[in-house]
């Protein structure tokens, strides 16, 4: 999905972040234009020495005016240059041509799912020494780092597939953004139409469903849906759909419960995996996998769920409010829909029948930031690499809508004290509750196919269902849905053992 890059919130008072940036940077584009010619130098940043060194990062083009202006203050605080280029387009593209180039990169942003396979080509450097060396010497309140997020970026010496969590371990890459991915619910055109708005009202009170669907979470309210209940919700406002006579965006309402997204969030939530717990087996036809495919499919069977079979999970669709429930609403999309007006909490991830609503889960997604191993500026680029980590950058990817919290303790203030009067991520109540039960771990969980492996088993997987199973009118039964799992685990298999 293309993300739209995010307009800067109001800034914190007295940060002297904020004061301190000049935006003068070489090779910063402003968001989704003007971005730097590749390999462009940027010039000595205010009061520094003619001569020092110059750091050259290659990023997306994704909150470029708070990047620019992040990285800007950490190039004057180090008296360095930081030469930001601005990736114009199709950034994985780009980025394998900057490292091909003349120039290439000391730094640079990469999707999680690809750290595995840049680990093994040789262009990442191991950063456990400094780790676990200056920066937690020069950090403040180094202890209080979520480890947890680094850990995503840590593997097992000579096997970059497997996660680790041992501190003596590699880590390829720190956290350039963490978010997460949950349900998300477009109530705006739901309160906004009254046919639809009537049939949750009546779905209510006939019981079908137990409150709301922005009120799942809330405090006295269930904690999940369960699949019978979500299903209720889903086929009726299919009904007042297919009856028709909706005006303006309503008229093409349709349901985005597409692809890996909706996929993946509900077998995490009812108990699956597509991994075993070594992340070297597929797992595709064990009970939470089934369920959740089951579910999706008897959806699409019915009428319900659309199999976007017509390629219309565009993300400029979802951004216009064609869809009334998304399956990939997380920490950047929802940035996006405030920019854009548009009221789209989360949801907890439904659960299969019988199951304790208190066990939802949901996953955890970003980047991360990668010092290419032979870059001959390393220690420098590890020192921005530290003052990315710091307190105030923190408090300026906060207040930004760019991140979420690095420092454990900062929790309690992100939770209880982000809203629209004095918040950085202005959620309603409800949206805040559930995002911050994800983020927070006390629902979350990370996205094994996002850090742990190589990307083409999970492609390959992902072309089969959408292609494949989605469209297959003969799959029915629970059962059909294990046997096509089944058949498809010595393909993907032989795709994970091979490393892709």
């Amino acid at each position: 999905m293309t993300k739209q890059a995010k307009k800067a919130r109001r800034p914190l008072a007295g940060l002297a972040l904020l004061l301190a940036a000049s935006l003068g940077f070489a090779g910063c584009g402003q968001p989704r234009s003007g971005s730097a010619a590749p390999g462009s130098q940027g010039a000595a940043s205010q009061g520094q020495a003619a001569g020092a060194a110059t750091i050259k990062i290659v990023m997306d083009n994704t909150s470029t005016d708070q990047y620019t202006q992040l990285f800007q203050t950490i190039a004057d605080e180090l008296g360095i240059t930081i030469d930001l280029v601005v990736a114009p387009g199709n950034y994985e593209q780009f980025l394998q041509t900057q490292l091909q180039s003349s120039e290439k990169p000391d730094l640079f942003k990469l999707n999680g799912q690809y750290l595995t396979s840049f680990v093994k080509d040789g262009l990442a450097t191991d950063l456990n020494a400094y780790f676990t060396g200056a920066w937690k010497t020069q950090l403040e309140d180094w202890d209080l780092l979520t480890k947890g997020t680094f850990d995503q970026c840590r593997r097992a010496k000579d096997n970059p597939v497997q996660r680790s969590s041992d501190s003596t371990d590699p880590l390829w890459a720190i956290p350039f953004d963490s978010g997460c991915q949950s349900f998300g619910i477009n109530r705006g055109a739901i309160q906004n139409t009254p046919a639809l708005s009537a049939k949750v009202e009546a779905l209510v009170s006939s019981g079908a469903i137990p409150c709301k669907p922005w009120e799942v979470g809330m405090d006295g309210q269930v904690e999940a849906y369960t699949y019978s209940e979500f299903a209720a919700l889903l086929e009726g406002l299919q009904e007042v759909i297919d009856a028709g006579g909706l005006a303006g965006p309503a008229e093409n309402l349709k349901y985005a419960l597409q692809g890996g997204d909706a996929l993946k969030l509900l077998t995490y939530s009812a108990g699956g995996s597509f991994l075993n717990s070594s992340f070297d087996t597929v797992t595709l036809a064990n009970d939470g996998v089934v369920q959740a495919a089951f579910f999706l499919k008897d959806g699409m069977n019915k009428g319900y769920i659309d199999p976007m079979s017509d390629g219309g999970e565009g993300w400029n669709n979802w951004v216009s409010g064609m869809y009334l429930f998304d399956a990939n609403t997380g920490t950047w999309e929802n940035g996006t829909y405030l920019e854009n007006g548009m009221d789209v909490p989360m949801m907890p991830i439904p659960v299969p029948d019988g199951a304790d609503r208190s066990k939802w889960v949901s996953g955890q997604t970003g980047s991360c930031m990668v010092l290419r191993s032979g870059s001959p500026n390393e220690k420098t680029a590890a020192r921005v690499m530290g003052a990315f980590l710091s307190r105030s950058s923190e408090a300026f990817q906060l207040e930004n809508a760019m991140n979420v919290p690095m420092y454990d303790d900062s929790w309690d203030a992100y939770i209880n004290e982000n809203d629209a009067g004095s918040g950085v991520y202005p959620y309603d109540a409800n949206c805040k509750n559930v995002y911050n039960r994800i983020i927070s771990g006390k629902n979350g969980q990370v996205q094994e196919t996002y850090y742990t492996v190589g990307r083409t088993w999970w492609n390959t997987f992902m072309t089969n269902y959408t292609n494949s199973f989605c469209l297959d009118g003969s799959i029915v039964t629970q059962e059909d849905v294990f046997n096509w799992m089944l058949v498809q685990q010595p393909q993907i298999q032989a795709l994970l053992e091979a490393g892709t």
